[in-house]
């Protein structure tokens, strides 16, 4: 084979299961922190890749009895911004030998019952259970 493949081209389901490991890697290492003390960052967790590897989907999952300043996927994973495809290539590139595709996102939030949302309003709430999905953000609709 010429030239670069595709991250899932060469050996099927092994490689799928490594290319989702690397993207897991590349999430966890551009999930921020928190900036305001005593508030929790939401579990993020790669739920799918395409056959390509060029689009995946992630679960952000906010628990009970932790609080949040928000439930908003842009605070937390700026897909908006180059700087964070940036960052988020980076470490793809930390446990790939390939260099990583254009890639897409789509986000699944899940906050469950009891998950603290404080965003320093006037009232601190606490949330019933719901979802939303968020996306597809792709790569190259990402400014400066």
């Amino acid at each position: 084979m010429t030239g670069r493949s595709s991250p899932l081209s060469e050996s099927g389901y092994e490689h799928h299961e490594s290319w989702a490991a690397a993207l897991q890697h590349a999430l966890d290492s551009v999930l921020p922190e928190p900036v305001v003390p005593n508030r929790s960052r939401p579990q993020a967790r790669i739920i799918a890749v395409n056959p390509a590897g060029t689009s995946f989907e992630i679960e952000l999952r906010f628990k009970a009895g932790r609080t949040y300043c928000c439930i908003e996927p842009g605070c937390f994973l700026s897909t908006y911004s180059r700087a964070w495809w940036d960052s988020f290539r980076a470490a793809l590139r930390e446990v790939s030998d390939r260099e990583p595709p254009p890639l897409s996102i789509t986000i699944h939030g899940v906050v469950e019952a009891g998950a603290i949302l404080d965003a320093r309003i006037p009232a601190t709430v606490e949330s019933e259970t719901h979802t939303y999905r968020d996306g597809p953000f792709r790569e190259h609709d990402s400014r400066a």
